[in-house]
């Protein structure tokens, strides 16, 4: 438990000091109907957990969904606006943002992100390429499809 808690603490001070990617970010959001492929086959968000949307040609999946299907648990710290993925398999696998930045933090490397991990609604969103990479899995667009394929490495 307190190995837990230090990584937790480490992943904090992480997203809040290194400094974030300058992007023009703009508050207009596209939404689009796409399909998304996990390992060949065809996923769908329900409802209730959101859409995709476009912000600035990024793909954005609401945050529940990504961590159902790639297989891990997410914890919402509304205190500090962050989302923590912690993985089903190896607990010590685990992934981190805030809302509002640019970092994404796995396994103790930053990965910064050209869109900023945001609130649309009441739900949190992230680019899915960014995090589908982090834990391992090959991203591809296929415009004609418009489908988001992700593969296990």
């Amino acid at each position: 438990m307190k190995k837990i808690l230090m990584t937790f603490l480490a992943v904090l001070i992480a997203l809040t000091i290194v400094p974030a990617a300058a992007n023009p970010y703009s508050q207009t959001y596209g939404f689009e109907r796409l399909s998304i492929e996990i390992d060949g086959v065809e996923v769908s968000i329900p409802e209730e957990y959101g859409a995709v949307v476009i912000v600035n040609g990024r793909t954005m999946v609401p945050v529940r969904f990504v961590s159902e299907h790639l297989g891990f648990d997410v914890q919402w710290i509304e205190s500090e606006q962050m989302v923590m993925f912690m993985s089903r398999v190896d607990i010590m696998h685990f992934v981190a943002f805030q809302i509002g930045g640019y970092n994404l933090l796995s396994e103790g490397r930053i990965t910064v992100m050209d869109v900023p991990a945001m609130l649309i609604g009441a739900r949190s969103y992230i680019p899915i390429r960014f995090f589908a990479q982090v834990i391992g899995f090959d991203v591809d667009w296929d415009y004609y499809a418009q489908t988001v394929r992700l593969d296990r490495q």
